[in-house]
């Protein structure tokens, strides 16, 4: 726990020195609480058998306040694919007039452990590449692409967590739980998207 919030601490003080962003930004982001993410399970009731969902919460963790301001900054970079739908109801429009043939099947694919299936260093390169492309990055950030991904790497690197009083680290992927997380998956979909199609 120490590492990562000495990391971050140190970051965000140099990027306030390198005025990078101001005393306002720092305190969105600074860790001012540590508690340790937790582990829980949320039953998946539309499955056999009900299995867990697992979820690792981290509110009021060391990353949490950074992954909600890198959050705000990125989210609007996704969902600009030609592809993208917003959500069930949207999809529900889009197929409403479908018609499946005779021949044809309408087939549903899905990600196993999307979040763990994240590897982090093309996630933070994706995002990264994404926001130099961005003409608006400037209007929501003083943060260049570069300080934004070296945070990000810090936030989606702090994958540790607690169940039944014992600490674990979580070895792939994205942190799950973290604001940030679905965001950057998102963005790692929609980059595998664009270069299958």
């Amino acid at each position: 726990t120490p590492q990562y919030q000495k990391q971050l601490i140190n970051k965000l003080i140099h990027l306030e020195k390198n005025k990078s962003i101001d005393m306002k930004t720092k305190e969105k982001m600074y860790p001012k609480t540590c508690s340790p993410p937790r582990f829980y399970g949320l039953p998946k009731i539309h499955k056999q058998d009900m299995p867990l969902r697992p979820i690792v919460s981290s509110i009021d963790s060391i990353t949490y306040k950074c992954s909600k301001y890198l959050a705000s900054i990125i989210s609007p970079i996704i969902g600009k694919t030609e592809h993208h739908i917003k959500n069930a109801k949207q999809f529900g429009e889009l197929i409403a007039n479908c018609r499946v043939e005779k021949d044809q099947e309408l087939q549903s694919y899905d990600v196993t452990a999307l979040f763990t299936s994240v590897p982090v260093d093309k996630a933070v390169a994706c995002i990264r590449r994404k926001l130099e492309a961005d003409s608006e990055l400037h209007t929501r950030t003083t943060l260049t692409p570069s300080e934004i991904a070296e945070l990000l790497e810090i936030v989606l690197s702090c994958t540790y967590f607690t169940y039944n009083g014992k600490y674990y680290q979580q070895i792939h992927g994205a942190a799950m739980g973290s604001p940030v997380s679905m965001i950057v998956c998102d963005a790692m979909m929609e980059d595998i998207e664009e270069k299958a199609i």
